[in-house]
């Protein structure tokens, strides 16, 4: 397939679904997915064409489509997912952490903090003592309710970096919360 000025949002896309959009029925399956979460249909033909699955066709695209794939990835609008994509492609290398943020280490054993995410994520987690939190609560995730996680740093508007997480059945892995648009968290105070 070839490459087209709407490859970002394809990217986040399949990132978002967990596989490529390759073979028909791939496009078959998304299709059906976006209709199951947004209940809104998108024709699989449109998403072949803007995908470049078909030869010579120029690509063409209402912003319809675009506003739907974007509220898919958890934008209000296909020009919010653009300006996200700007912001993060003219952003610094490295810099301080100037926005609001939690240092867990500083927190007393069995604080609670309420992290959300998009699309709508939510987590109620309990502060088990250096770094260390327990899930106790959880919506619209593929994290459960006694998952444990390290976490040394919370930012408000960034990803949420969970290390060593234990999920029952699965040994210890590192996990990635709020890619799009970062998460927002609240100390639940006594």
């Amino acid at each position: 397939m070839k490459q087209n000025k709407f490859k970002a949002l394809i990217d986040a896309v399949e990132q978002r679904a967990g596989m490529q959009m390759r073979q028909s029925q791939d496009f078959d399956w998304l299709s059906k997915e976006i209709f199951r979460q947004e209940h809104q249909l998108v024709s699989v033909n449109t998403l072949k064409r803007l995908w470049g699955y078909f030869e010579h066709v120029t690509v063409t695209t209402r912003k319809s489509v675009l506003d739907l794939l974007a509220h898919y990835l958890g934008y209000s609008s296909y020009n919010a997912f653009v300006q996200t994509q700007n912001q993060e492609q003219t952003g610094k290398a490295s810099n301080a952490v100037m926005t609001r943020h939690l240092e867990p280490k500083k927190l007393a054993e069995g604080q609670m903090v309420s992290i959300t995410w998009l699309p709508d994520r939510r987590m109620l987690a309990e502060h088990m003592g250096a770094g260390r939190f327990i899930i106790r609560e959880i919506e619209n995730s593929k994290l459960s309710v006694g998952d444990t996680f390290d976490c040394h740093l919370m930012i408000e508007g960034e990803t949420l970096y969970l290390g060593n997480l234990s999920h029952e059945g699965a040994p210890p892995v590192a996990y990635q919360a709020g890619k799009m648009g970062g998460i927002h968290f609240e100390v639940i105070l006594d």
